[in-house]
């Protein structure tokens, strides 16, 4: 049986580990919300009308803020299977599409996209080497 990744009992129980900060259940304070959105709004200084690829995109609210804030399309990608049945299901939309992959493992096109953001997988030299082999492409 599949999970509903839309229930409200789904995001309670991983609230710790995941941030839906476009969620109006009241499962996660306003505070953490607002700080979660603005991290993609000042993205949206440097990416209208660009493509992006969110690496972690986790539950995929920032893709759809993008996407909303006016990019040409968003990429979102995360390496768990359940955050991205998530995002797929509350947050893809026209010009937004998610997918499975580890950070160290993305392939994308040469030239595919033109900003790359990652607010959460900070840590780790391995996946700062492998961000700037993205940029480079």
């Amino acid at each position: 049986m599949a999970l509903d990744h839309s229930t409200t009992a789904w995001l309670r129980e991983n609230r710790d580990l995941r941030m839906d900060a476009l969620d109006g259940r009241g499962i996660f304070s306003r505070d953490r919300q607002a700080f979660h959105c603005a991290r993609y709004e000042f993205a949206l200084n440097y990416a209208r009308d660009l493509v992006v690829a969110d690496i972690a995109c986790g539950l995929g609210y920032g893709c759809r803020i993008l996407r909303e804030g006016g990019t040409k399309a968003v990429v979102g990608i995360d390496c768990c299977l359940e955050a991205v049945a998530y995002a797929r299901l509350n947050h893809q939309s026209a010009g937004v599409i998610f997918e499975v992959a580890n950070a160290t493992q993305i392939s994308l096109a040469n030239s595919s996209v033109d900003v790359i953001t990652s607010f959460e997988k900070a840590e780790g030299n391995t996946i700062h080497r492998s961000l700037v082999v993205l940029t480079r492409k």
